[in-house]
């Protein structure tokens, strides 16, 4: 976290225990929240304000919740099942099927425990600017 905030990176809040949003109360959500954000705030000396629901599980009133925390809802453009460890997907469909999806603008969900998202990096960016993307 300390080298990512230093490097001046976005670090966005997704919740203190990853909880379905519109599950929740509005005090629940709110609570979700703010105790994550309190707790980098804290510890980093860093202030979030992007906030991406857990799933992609929402409601009008968990959007309404998240807004008063102070946050930016942020949700992505392409995602796959890239975070189960135990099933990861094939490398070279994986880098294809991403690729075959770019679009300007995109928002891609990559999660960082995926030992395909890994290996897979570098070619990915590398096919994003031969697309002419910026990265």
């Amino acid at each position: 976290m300390e080298r990512m905030i230093a490097e001046g990176h976005q670090i966005g809040n997704h919740g203190m225990t990853h909880a379905s949003l519109p599950t929740l109360t509005a005090a629940q959500a709110k609570a979700e929240v703010m105790d994550l954000h309190q707790y980098v705030l804290d510890t980093y000396g860093y202030e979030m304000q992007y906030f991406r629901c857990p799933c992609g599980e929402y409601s009008v009133e968990a959007l309404e919740t998240v807004q008063a925390c102070g946050y930016h809802t942020i949700f992505w453009s392409d995602a796959y099942v890239d975070w189960n460890v135990d099933d990861q997907p094939d490398p070279t469909q994986a880098l294809e099927r991403l690729t075959a999806h770019a679009h300007g603008g995109e928002i891609l969900l990559l999660h960082a425990v995926s030992a395909t998202n890994a290996a897979i990096l570098g070619d990915l960016i590398d096919a994003f600017r031969d697309l002419g993307y910026t990265v």
